[in-house]
């Protein structure tokens, strides 16, 4: 099974009707998304060891862009708030039997809507960590409680798997309310909760999305998610989960062979790359950048047929180069530039930011041919941040 590059964003809140009578709503968010996969999850004797990986969203009152919505207001989710990437990979499960089985990687998102009313800032702070505890503790029990022996003996190992998933979402889902509520009275004083009482913050709705990593290979690499509310008004919320194969150059070649009929030459990219760590270590710092943009660069590139042909031409043109001296052309500095304007457009705030802060090193490399390029790189840091 592939290792893939995952990232899960929720993209907007769409108002359809605010249901706070006079005036206007105040909505927030609150995400947590995790993953199950043989990074963090493994086999222990006829159990699972490890623990589920989470990321969890940032703030409660005030955390979306926009505090006073109305009836037919978009509201943007910021990347703290709705964005998470990360790597998904198989779990090796030994069938007892001298064979190894290897189980596709599970990515989720929870998304509770809440509204704004009287909760105090600490107490709505508390309900969001109580939730954050819940999710935590019910997936993390979740995967201690799976006895290996009920797949391996299972006619149908993949729907029993199934079934326990929708357990779990039904018992995170049935506990929400309740769990943000307690944290809320706990962590508020008296007066507090007097005035919370009169009007307390409302639950719009909660949604919790779960998908295999053979699931997201099934539908092109590419999920939406949506999910609407006909509650405390009428709200929807949209989002999608994007992935790409952990090699940029296998994903590109695929995407390119499925929808240009063309195809990347990958023996002479492995060269490359085996030249660019070897030869120009510092230079590989700008790989990571690519590395870490990979499901984004290929949600772009998946919508924009001319954008991916733009992509595969820039690839060839490096290919050719590999064994040769020449010097690139102007054109091919020219098309570079043009692909970081579209990729600066992009919904992705991480594609957007290393897309700006590459373009003006662009100017620097014209002229040079490609161990020139690789030397130029290899002696200026990214401005973006670099995680190896």
């Amino acid at each position: 099974m592939e290792t893939l590059n995952v990232v899960l964003k929720l993209n907007e809140i769409i108002c359809h009707d605010e249901g706070d009578g006079w005036g206007s709503a105040e909505p927030y968010l609150w995400a947590i998304f995790f993953k199950i996969d043989g990074l963090s999850v493994w086999q222990n004797g006829v159990m699972l060891g490890g623990e589920a990986d989470f990321k969890f969203s940032h703030g409660s009152h005030n955390n979306l862009p926009n505090h006073d919505v109305d009836p037919g207001e978009v509201v943007q989710i910021p990347a703290p708030v709705g964005e998470w990437s990360a790597i998904l990979k198989p779990i090796e499960i030994d069938d007892f039997q001298g064979n190894i089985i290897e189980v596709p990687g599970i990515v989720g998102a929870v998304a509770v809507l809440m509204e704004e009313d009287n909760v105090s800032d600490d107490g709505a702070e508390a309900g969001h960590q109580g939730l954050n505890n819940h999710v935590r503790d019910s997936i993390n029990n979740f995967i201690s409680s799976i006895n290996l022996l009920d797949f391996v003996n299972s006619d149908d190992p993949a729907e029993d798997l199934q079934q326990k998933i929708d357990d779990l979402i039904k018992l995170i889902k049935d506990n929400v309310e309740s769990v943000v509520k307690d944290a809320i009275t706990s962590n508020q004083n008296w007066l507090e909760d007097l005035w919370a009482w009169i009007n307390k913050d409302d639950k719009i709705g909660d949604v919790v999305w779960t998908y295999r990593s053979t699931e997201i290979i099934e539908n092109s690499y590419n999920i939406s998610l949506n999910e609407r509310w006909e509650n405390e008004g009428d709200w929807e919320i949209n989002g999608e989960i994007s992935a790409s194969e952990l090699c940029p150059a296998n994903a590109v070649n695929n995407l390119s062979v499925r929808d240009l009929n063309q195809k990347l030459d990958l023996s002479k990219l492995r060269t490359f790359r085996h030249t660019l760590y070897k030869e120009f270590p510092l230079a590989t710092n700008w790989w990571i950048i690519a590395l870490k943009n990979g499901p984004f660069i290929m949600r772009e590139l998946q919508k924009n047929k001319n954008l991916c042909n733009d992509v595969f031409q820039i690839i060839k043109n490096i290919e050719a180069s590999i064994d040769s001296k020449d010097r690139f052309s102007e054109g091919f500095f020219d098309d570079i530039s043009m692909v970081l304007d579209k990729f600066g457009k992009s919904n992705f705030k991480s594609l957007r930011m290393a897309s700006r802060r590459l373009k003006p090193i662009i100017q620097d490399l014209r002229g040079k041919n490609l161990n020139e390029v690789l030397d130029h790189l290899s002696s200026c840091k990214p401005l973006v941040q670099v995680k190896q």
